[in-house]
């Protein structure tokens, strides 16, 4: 079963009740938690039947939802490249990563979970000053944005800009830490 916060949040995302941050910090979520993806399909099935069950003239999507669908779909069609998502629980250890994760590092899941990302991919040309930043940011629970050399399994650096955005529960308190990463350059 869900937790209450999740369906609710659910429930807000399904009817456009979030703001932009809101609905690009829940998608983030979706990404990766399954059970939360199939609660919105759901919700989203139940509200076009909903919908259906009205009168022909009240059948249309607001302007706004429509205009905020089309500009999320045109950014992700612009977007170069995999993007890599890395999810950590509250206790900053990875939870789960997208196959793009592999690509650009050479870490299984299995090699990661359980584990800080810090301790496999940073290495001694990682800026500390960089490190101290993000540890500051996970701290206070803000997102944040850096760029860092990482390493790949083989030893290779590579030059990544990371942006971790935490997802709190209604009282403030983590309930992941999810990481974009996307690859700038190899070193």
């Amino acid at each position: 079963m869900l937790p209450e916060v999740l369906q609710d949040r659910a429930a807000l995302y399904v009817s456009g009740a979030m703001n932009a941050d809101e609905r690009s910090n829940f998608e983030l979520v979706l990404e990766f938690h399954h059970e939360l993806k199939a609660h919105v399909e759901r919700l989203t099935k139940l509200g076009i039947v909903m919908l259906a069950a009205r009168d022909a003239e009240h059948m249309a999507p607001p302007p706004e939802l429509r205009n905020r669908l089309l500009v999320a779909l045109e950014s992700r069609e612009q977007q170069a490249g995999p993007e890599v998502l890395v999810v950590a629980g509250p206790d900053c250890r990875v939870q789960q990563v997208n196959s793009a994760f592999f690509e650009m590092c050479g870490y299984t899941i299995d090699d990661v979970r359980g584990r800080k990302p810090s301790e496999v991919l940073q290495g001694p040309e990682t800026e500390k000053a960089a490190i101290d930043r993000i540890r500051g940011a996970l701290r206070d629970r803000t997102p944040c944005t850096e760029t860092l050399i990482n390493y790949h399994r083989d030893g290779s650096r590579y030059r990544v800009r990371l942006s971790i955005t935490p997802i709190l529960d209604d009282a403030g308190e983590p309930l992941w830490f999810v990481a974009k990463e996307r690859k700038l350059e190899a070193l």
